[in-house]
């Protein structure tokens, strides 16, 4: 359920489906919400009129999730201690960075679109986006590399 900071008032109710329990969500500034449910683990992709656009099912648990500055892929960090990056309109996964079996407690992006993992045992990992196969191809797709 939605409602305006301002003043409570009731803007919108989101179901999903199997009546799925949301554990996280987020919310990107074109409008997108992704939604993370903990017993199934399944993520979801949304509009914000609440109009279901893609479910994955990804097979670990997700503690934390943030959005690249672009608002095109979210970043996924898990119990498992992987770090997936997925595209926001199909949740195709674009990349993962498969960790030591530690689990990411939290995952932030940097104006420039680096990603910071940190790991429950204290680690940090800094993964940054392959600009120079963008810049040569020209396209808006990335990959990434873990540095």
């Amino acid at each position: 359920i939605f409602h305006t900071l301002q003043n409570g008032e009731y803007v919108r109710q989101c179901n999903l489906p199997n009546h799925a329990v949301p554990k996280s969500l987020a919310l990107s500034k074109d409008g997108m919400l992704v939604i993370y449910c903990g017993q199934d683990l399944l993520l979801y992709s949304m509009t914000i009129n609440a109009t279901l656009v893609a479910a994955v099912d990804i097979d670990e648990r997700v503690n934390s999730f943030a959005f690249t500055s672009d608002n095109q892929h979210i970043i996924l960090g898990g119990e498992k201690g992987n770090v997936s990056i997925r595209q926001v309109h199909d949740l195709k996964l674009k990349g993962k960075h498969t960790g030591k079996g530690v689990a990411i407690r939290s995952v932030m992006v940097t104006p420039e679109d680096c990603v910071i993992a940190g790991s429950q045992t204290g680690d940090i990992a800094v993964i940054a986006p392959d600009n120079t196969q963008q810049q040569r191809t020209n396209r808006s797709s990335r990959s990434w590399s873990l540095y």
